[in-house]
């Protein structure tokens, strides 16, 4: 059985008993939660250099009907890092699933299980805008901009209304990425991470902040996420959701 029909009928079976259902037009597995949070699995294949084999990675992520948007290349660029990292680690294994047409069915039957054991905790987590926000501070800060051009996925401060200091996910976002450099405290990638994460992370604050001090900045926030609302709610019911 070629690689995606195999990969596609595992996980099809997998997951549908969680309420994924496979994404319609695309080789994406999702999830709607509340009308407004979307859980999606989906791989990415590679060919590693020099090493006689293939090799994929599963991916997967969160998004909302106020993201920048749900088309297939936005949720593969918006994909969390530290999830796909962790998920190929599971067990001490590559950072990626290698395998051979003799050794394709037990690599999808191993990634299927990693998947269940790192991402499906860390979805379950997620069941409205408060939880799917700390899911992107941890695992996606990168999509988390200064609220003054509404790029990606920041509005969701406002909209999930969101005033407080960060200290407790600034925290739990700093074991995560420990996790990722195997608790190596002094990791220079790592501790160059904990000199320039604060003066982002209080970027992030103050461009929130003035906006709550706003009634005109409010405003232009609500309206866009009304905008993005209404364009990825379209985009959902094309992927088959009853939206």
């Amino acid at each position: 059985m070629a690689f995606k029909s195999e990969f596609m009928k595992v996980f099809k079976e997998g997951l549908e008993p969680y309420g994924f259902q496979r994404m319609k037009g695309t080789d994406f597995f999702g999830k709607l939660i509340n009308n407004e949070i979307l859980l999606y699995v989906s791989y990415k294949q590679y060919s590693p250099p020099d090493r006689g084999v293939k090799a994929f990675d599963v991916i997967a992520g969160v998004q909302t009907i106020y993201s920048y948007d749900l088309t297939e290349h936005q949720l593969i660029l918006s994909s969390g890092g530290l999830i796909n990292h962790n998920i190929s680690c599971v067990d001490n294994i590559r950072v990626y699933f290698e395998y051979t047409s003799e050794t394709q069915s037990d690599a999808i039957d191993k990634a299927f299980k990693s998947m269940m054991k790192v991402i499906m905790p860390i979805f379950e987590e997620v069941k409205d805008l408060p939880s799917c926000l700390e899911y992107l501070f941890t695992f996606n800060f990168g999509w988390l901009h200064p609220l003054d051009k509404m790029f990606r996925d920041s509005i969701l401060l406002i909209v999930a209304d969101n005033h407080d200091s960060f200290e407790y996910r600034f925290n739990k976002a700093k074991e995560e990425r420990l996790k990722f450099y195997n608790g190596n405290e002094s990791n220079p990638v790592y501790q160059t991470w904990l000199e320039e994460f604060p003066p982002v992370l209080h970027e992030l604050i103050d461009s929130r902040d003035r906006v709550w001090a706003s009634k005109e900045l409010q405003d232009k926030v609500f309206s866009e996420a009304n905008r993005r609302a209404e364009i990825n709610k379209a985009q959902l019911r094309k992927y088959g959701f009853d939206i």
